[in-house]
């Protein structure tokens, strides 16, 4: 980081703790997350520990970590999953739900790990429209992937793709 950063980043730091404070005091809706490569991945989760330092109790940044952060993504929407247990496939009744719930919230996507079949995911998507993005559960679930971070990258990509798709 270039060093009049460095210097702008402490001379504000005193502001940014008081109008954080504030708007957990006012009850604003707070995400944690950064659209930046500010630090190497991971080292955001240390904002956790500065949004209890700086008034929310650690549940609130719990909440604004995961379910806040998610609602602002608009990946808040899990329906469930179409296999019920792992391992052992669906029953027509939890197809049924898991279909009907899918049209009447109006959910977008189904997120299917690529060593399933998708033939039952596809029918869903067919019957609700809702797209389907098959995808890796873990590093070297594609030829591609070979750290967890490219992982992740790979995630991302492919489902904000099926996402955009989703909203034609």
């Amino acid at each position: 980081m270039p060093p009049y950063a460095v210097r702008k980043a402490k001379e504000v730091i005193a502001d940014h703790q008081a109008s954080f404070r504030l708007a957990v005091e006012r009850g604003v809706r707070i995400a944690m997350g950064t659209d930046t490569g500010v630090g190497p991945h991971g080292s955001n989760a240390e904002e956790i520990a500065l949004m209890v330092e700086n008034g929310m109790t650690p549940m609130q940044a719990i909440v604004a970590t995961t379910k806040t952060a998610a609602e602002c993504a608009r990946v808040d929407k899990l329906v469930g999953t179409i296999e019920e247990r792992p391992g052992i496939p669906p029953g027509p009744q939890h197809v049924r739900h898991v279909t009907d719930q899918i049209k009447a919230d109006k959910i977008p996507l189904i997120l299917v790990d690529n060593f399933y079949d998708p033939a039952l995911p596809n029918n869903i998507s067919r019957e609700t429209g809702a797209r389907v993005a098959i995808l890796p559960n873990q590093v070297e679930g594609e030829q591609t992937i070979k750290t967890y971070f490219a992982l992740i990258d790979y995630l991302i990509k492919d489902i904000t793709s099926a996402l955009s798709k989703s909203a034609d």
